[in-house]
């Protein structure tokens, strides 16, 4: 499970998301990594998706070796901005056999 902290691309912490990771972990036994990404305005669009999508692609490529997790059930969550980046992520990966198979966002501005 990929958790994207909120911050309307101006800060944030992926820290803040922990008490949310933590009931994940332990109600669903998933692995659960929760990311930054750089900020603006020192790093302007698309800056953030490509970190997120960064990420993603590495989590595809080790979860399974590192944790034994398979990178073809992938959910994603998403807190402000944060759901955002969790819906870039997840359609860009529609039309693949990594697609994301749910996604819980809170307060996301494009819903």
């Amino acid at each position: 499970h990929l958790n994207i902290h909120g911050g309307g691309f101006l800060g944030g912490l992926p820290e803040g998301n922990a008490p949310f990771c933590r009931k994940v972990m332990a109600e669903t036994g998933a692995v659960v990594v929760s990311i930054t990404y750089r900020y603006a305005p020192r790093y302007t669009f698309p800056v953030a998706h490509e970190d997120v999508q960064d990420v993603t692609d590495w989590l595809i490529q080790n979860a399974e070796t590192l944790w034994g997790a398979a990178p073809t059930v992938m959910s994603v969550s998403g807190f402000s901005v944060g759901g955002n980046l969790a819906l870039g992520i997840a359609q860009r990966l529609s039309r693949t056999e990594y697609r994301v198979k749910a996604a819980v966002l809170f307060y996301t501005p494009v819903c």
